[in-house]
């Protein structure tokens, strides 16, 4: 497992001497420089536009800094790409933030979308908020273990062991363990393929953007979470069982009622 960012600063950590773990910053930091140019930005333009510090940016693209969860996450957000695309698809990488912490566990491109499966931890009592990601961007969050409020901000939803939240991600949205305990769960991320291919810094965020319809923002009994996920959720019989009607869809959190014999 490669460890990117440690939670034990919220700011992100100086390079470590750890060959394995300086090659993925460089790689990291190279996506970033390269995403970054594409765009016509310059360090100090995304740096603002992110809402990092622009010295801190340099460090990330020169592999001088291991960044934090959140920090990724507003750069992936503002450069419009999928928070994997700057991890280089690199399954292992684990990245965290105070409180939080994410591993990739796979990512594939489908139809159009980049689908990307991780693990997330949750620390009892702590609470993330996230940065919108890009319009069309879905999430769809199952927890293994624990007690969890998730979702857009004012319309989170409390789910458990076996049960599921999906939500549009297109505006800020947060994440919360709730009860003594810490939140296991597995986290897909659903992201159309071109979002945000935007070449200023005005508008990379998003701003003015019309939210898509979706009639489940935020769902908890019978939500399918896309098929990409089920490698990693062999914990649990009933977390496999899929729905006849919908198995090209993906899996029930909970399989629909059978009728009466």
């Amino acid at each position: 497992m490669d460890d990117l960012a440690r939670h034990d600063s919220a700011r992100g950590n100086p390079a470590r001497g750890d060959p394995a773990k300086d090659a993925l910053a460089c790689l990291v930091g190279a996506r970033i420089r390269t995403a970054r140019r594409e765009r016509g930005l310059s360090v100090g333009a995304l740096a603002d536009a992110a809402g990092i510090g622009k010295g801190s940016l340099s460090e990330i693209e020169n592999g001088m800094r291991n960044p934090t969860l959140s920090t990724l996450y507003a750069l992936a957000g503002t450069l419009g790409v999928p928070l994997a695309t700057l991890l280089a698809d690199h399954t292992g990488t684990t990245i965290a933030s105070a409180g939080i912490a994410v591993q990739l566990l796979d990512v594939s491109h489908d139809g159009g979308h980049t689908v990307e499966v991780y693990r997330l931890r949750i620390d009892s009592g702590a609470r993330h908020s996230s940065v919108p990601h890009g319009a069309g961007v879905t999430e769809h969050m199952l927890v293994t273990a624990g007690l969890a409020l998730v979702g857009r901000v004012g319309e989170e939803a409390s789910i458990g062991p076996g049960e599921a939240a999906q939500w549009v991600s297109d505006v800020a949205h947060t994440y919360t363990a709730l009860g003594d305990g810490p939140v296991e769960s597995v986290l897909v991320i659903r992201s159309p393929d071109g979002i945000g291919d935007i070449k200023n810094a005005g508008n990379i965020r998003g701003r003015g953007a019309v939210a898509p319809k979706h009639p489940d923002r935020n769902v908890r009994d019978l939500t399918r979470v896309p098929t990409q996920a089920a490698a990693a959720l062999h914990t649990d019989g009933s977390l496999r069982d899929k729905s006849p009607q919908n198995a090209s869809l993906g899996l029930w959190v909970r399989p629909p009622p059978r009728p009466a014999a």
